[in-house]
């Protein structure tokens, strides 16, 4: 009697904190609503809690630091009917001045950063996707890298089998360090030229910015292997040092795709 006394308390202690849980979810939507709904009008810079110089980095970070509390599918169960309504009321005045912003920073990049020489774009016509491809390179050397990665993206699109686009797509990526993205369009460029030593000297450097040091030495090893040579490589593979492990890496996506050799 005494064991089934102590399950059902125990059973009653973790309902007692599965509600309280639920509960300080729920006030924790409730506050930012009402807080949210304090700053309408105020403008999308307030609504969004950023500064009027906000750069896009800042928007989009406020944007989802709003989004995982309110976002869809964030609510948590349970929520009052009225208080699901006045979050995704509150919620679509949040995205629409997200949007705005990121407009309008866009625009003012654009305008900032002059197009580059007719000589560039004069092919336009006769496939589209060099443009676009001109376009991202020319705001890369820049250092325009959220520009360059829209570009080199339409490149991509128009083309998917360019290596080329997708190694400068994979570059811009990694400079605005959605990783997991530019490790997808360089593993493609990968395939596509393996014997291009560029893809995977590219592809390791995505793996440093990851802190997958041993993904990435395979990823140099693999450059030095096609060009034993390459002064790239064989300088990042030495920068990693001691950070190494003397094991190898093992079967990974680097692996399945491009094998041990």
């Amino acid at each position: 009697m005494l064991i089934v006394a102590e399950e059902e308390l125990g059973a009653a202690a973790a309902l007692s904190f599965e509600e309280a849980r639920r509960l300080e979810c729920v006030g924790e939507v409730s506050f930012l609503v009402q807080e949210l709904r304090r700053r309408l009008g105020q403008g999308p810079h307030a609504l969004l809690g950023v500064p009027a110089d906000a750069g896009r980095a800042a928007v989009q970070a406020a944007y989802e630091q709003i989004a995982a509390v309110l976002g869809p599918g964030r609510m948590p169960p349970g929520c009052p009917p009225e208080l699901l309504r006045e979050a995704g009321e509150v919620f679509g005045q949040v995205d629409a001045a997200h949007q705005a912003l990121a407009g309008a920073i866009e625009r003012q990049q654009r305008a900032a950063v002059p197009l580059p020489p007719q000589r560039v774009i004069q092919r336009a016509e006769e496939d589209p996707s060099r443009r676009h491809f001109a376009l991202g390179r020319d705001w890369l050397a820049r250092r325009n890298y959220w520009q360059a990665a829209d570009a080199l993206r339409q490149a991509v699109r128009l083309k998917p089998d360019d290596a080329a686009y997708r190694q400068h797509l994979g570059v811009a990526l990694m400079q605005t360090r959605r990783l997991p993205e530019a490790e997808e369009h360089l593993v493609e460029a990968a395939r596509l030229e393996p014997n291009n030593p560029a893809h995977f000297v590219a592809l390791g450097r995505v793996y440093r910015a990851g802190r997958l040091n041993r993904k990435a030495a395979e990823a140099y090893q693999r450059a030095l292997r096609i060009d034993p040579s390459n002064r790239y490589a064989r300088a990042e593979l030495a920068e990693l040092g001691e950070q190494l492990p003397e094991r190898r890496a093992g079967s990974g996506l680097f692996r399945k795709i491009f094998g041990k050799g």
